[in-house]
């Protein structure tokens, strides 16, 4: 298995933890201005926060699948016992094979993405 993969699986999780905690200095930042009459200033740590939140829930957590998904393909597992029920539209499967072929190509051994279309059709 790719350890650098793998680094890259701690990495984000280490990374959504950071943003989260971000998010919770903030808001805190902004009940204290909202409290004070701070309006605007409340407001922008409201949109800082916001921004930090869209990030962490969908770039870091789509990243974080596809790593998990290219680990598992590298490894040889199944599909399925990645993720048992996938509500994924096609849109995002489109992307989410696109992204895992990448991170196979890079890190692993390579495959087209007809196998990895039929590896996660299984």
């Amino acid at each position: 298995m790719s350890h650098e993969l793998k680094i890259k699986a701690k990495s984000l999780a280490a990374e959504s933890q950071m943003i989260r905690q971000e998010e919770l200095k903030l808001k805190r930042s902004a009940q204290w201005n909202r409290e004070h009459q701070n309006t605007v200033e409340a407001e922008e740590f409201n949109s800082i926060r916001q921004s930090l939140y869209e990030h962490r829930t969908w770039d870091v957590r789509r990243e974080s699948r596809a790593t998990n998904i290219a680990r598992a393909y590298i490894t040889g597992k199944p599909y399925h016992t990645v993720e048992q029920t996938t509500r994924a539209n096609a849109m995002e499967m489109g992307y989410m094979q696109g992204r895992v072929q990448k991170l196979v190509k890079k890190y692993g051994e390579g495959a087209s993405g007809e196998e990895i279309a039929a590896w996660l059709a299984e």
